[in-house]
Parts: C-alpha cells; sequence; structure tokens
C-alpha cells in the first residue's frame, strides 16, 4: 500500500493493482548435520573425508558439514562450511547428526567420546580401540574403512540415524584418588610471589 501511494503520485490511480508477493513455503527436510574437529592432514583422514563428501553430493544427500580447524585446504564441497578452532565445540557437537572422524590411527578419540556421551553417532575408521569403548556399527556407529570401500553403504544409510543410549566408560580414577588426602585447604594458604619479567602488552 505504501508503494501504491508512492506510484499514485506519478501514475493515476484507478491504473494501479495493489498485488503482494506471492510466496509459497515449501515442506522441505532439515539437513543431516555433520560435525569434524580435526586437522585437515592426511593421516587425519582428509582424502577419506574428500571421498565422503564427493558420495554424499553424489548421492544428493542433504547435508551440510562443519568442519573445525584452521585450515581450508583439500576439502571441497558446497556443503562444507570451516569453522576456524575454537574451545567451545560442545555447541556445535549438539547440532550434530554425526560427529565423523576418519583418522589412521587415534589412541583414545576425545572427539569420539564427546560424541558417544551425547547420545550422537559417530562415522569413523575402524580404530582399534572403538569396541573397548562399544563403538558398534550400525548402532551408535558407521564404521568406514580404511580404504573406503564400503562408503556406498554408509551412505545409503547415512540417513537412518541411529538411536541410542551410550553407557559410560568407567574413567578408572577413583582408585586412583579414593585414598589420597585433600591438600586444597592448606594450598588456599600458600602465598606466591610473581615478578613479570618482560611486558607482552606494549
Amino acid at each position: 500500500k505504501f508503494l501504491k501511494e508512492k506510484m499514485a503520485d506519478m501514475l493515476k490511480p484507478n491504473e494501479i493493482t495493489l498485488c503482494y508477493n506471492p510466496l509459497t513455503i515449501e515442506e522441505e527436510n532439515k539437513p543431516l548435520i555433520l560435525v569434524s574437529a580435526t586437522r585437515l592432514h592426511k593421516h587425519k583422514g582428509k582424502d577419506r573425508m574428500q571421498i565422503l563428501a564427493d558420495k554424499l553430493d553424489k548421492k544428493k544427500i542433504n547435508y551440510i558439514w562443519f568442519v573445525i580447524t584452521n585450515e581450508t585446504e583439500g576439502l571441497e564441497s558446497e556443503n562444507v562450511i570451516f569453522i576456524k578452532n575454537r574451545l567451545d565445540i560442545s555447541r556445535w557437537l549438539e547440532l550434530a547428526s554425526y560427529v565423523v572422524l576418519l583418522s589412521d590411527t587415534e589412541a583414545c578419540s576425545y572427539t569420539i567420546n564427546e560424541a558417544l556421551y551425547r547420545n550422537i553417532p559417530v562415522i569413523t575408521t575402524p580404530l582399534p580401540y572403538l569396541e573397548e569403548i562399544g563403538v558398534k556399527d550400525g548402532v551408535n556407529a558407521y564404521i568406514m574403512n580404511f580404504d573406503c570401500s564400503n562408503v556406498d553403504s554408509i551412505v545409503d544409510r547415512i540417513t537412518n540415524v541411529p538411536k541410542f543410549e551410550f553407557n559410560q566408560m568407567q574413567d578408572g580414577y577413583d582408585k586412583i584418588f579414593y585414598n589420597s588426602k585433600s591438600k586444597y585447604e592448606e594450598e588456599l594458604k600458600m602465598k606466591v610471589e610473581v615478578q613479570c619479567i618482560e611486558n607482552y602488552f606494549d
């Protein structure tokens, strides 16, 4: 109506027909959200990540892949979004349909553990400790072979996001600290003199 009144200054009012912008909201499934927090390095599975992205794109899977890293070279897809390294990755994990880690090897990945503790399934390689911590293919994970020979199978199943309740591991620290005596109160009484030897703020 505002524009119609403005146009009436230039045209005859009876020559103007008011039509609002047509808008149809199409129903669309929400995209799968993949999250990786890793260096883009060969040993961290950069090539496998590219193969997975290519297969997802070719299959026209509706997904967004957030990759938390300071490196942006070597992983190309219009569905990949790079986020600079940050400490508060938990907010991104909470959004995830899957957490993806495709490394050659890991000792005991915090990324995988943090995902599973949140009941978020993982897409990972067959790391040797997975069985020990309770990772099971098709239950709380899709496990990609190191040679990516089963990537098509994973892509075919990826929209079936596993639902599960993860049994958290006992960390064993209770056995270490069970008989120890806290020194916290005594340490609060300690006073330490600190001297700045160089000013980094100038």
